[in-house]
């Protein structure tokens, strides 16, 4: 009695497809050029550290340079030089600022945003102002749905090549 083995679609292949997909997918979408511009929405996702007076030393906030482009002149200007050479704020997310130059009057600051995005946002602080000098986008939450909605087709693919190998295993066998 000859009895025919049940095959089913095997999870290393899908695997073995769905991880390079998933590879080149990431190196298609991720959008790796530093910007020089730094109007419209470059402006509203370009993340500046902002330092206040508080009750137990100073604290630390985000702004935008839309919103610091947009402040009113009659408000008290914000301080953006950094006491502290690294500062992590956590407020809903967690954001890293390194000073990268100290030039006693302004400093070079890298600020690491990350939240439905991530970004890397480098300029120069002023006591009274920054100026910008790069923006760049290093991922963003369009390439994690992408990555789920890959999982769909990649086991279509992983149960057709399994469906067609067992045709061919039965003809044989």
């Amino acid at each position: 009695m000859n009895a025919k083995k049940k095959r089913s679609v095997g999870c290393l292949l899908a695997l073995a497809i769905y991880i390079p997909v998933i590879i080149i997918m990431y190196f298609i979408t991720v959008p790796d050029e530093v910007t020089k511009d730094f109007t419209g929405k470059n402006a509203r996702v370009f993340s500046i550290a902002i330092v206040h007076e508080g009750d137990n030393g100073n604290e630390y906030s985000r702004t935008t340079l839309e919103v610091i482009g947009d402040a009113d002149p009659d408000r008290p200007t914000p301080q953006f030089l950094l006491p502290e050479p690294k500062v992590v704020m956590s407020a809903h997310n967690t954001y890293r600022v390194n000073v990268l130059e100290d030039h006693g009057d302004w400093q070079l600051i890298e600020f690491n945003y990350s939240n439905t995005y991530t970004s890397r946002s480098v300029y120069r602080a002023y006591a009274d102002r920054v100026e910008p000098v790069s923006f760049q986008l290093t991922s963003h939450v369009g390439q994690a749905m992408m990555a789920l909605m890959l999982i769909i087709p990649v086991y279509f693919i992983a149960w057709l090549i399994t469906f067609i190998r067992n045709r061919r295993a039965n003809k044989v066998a």
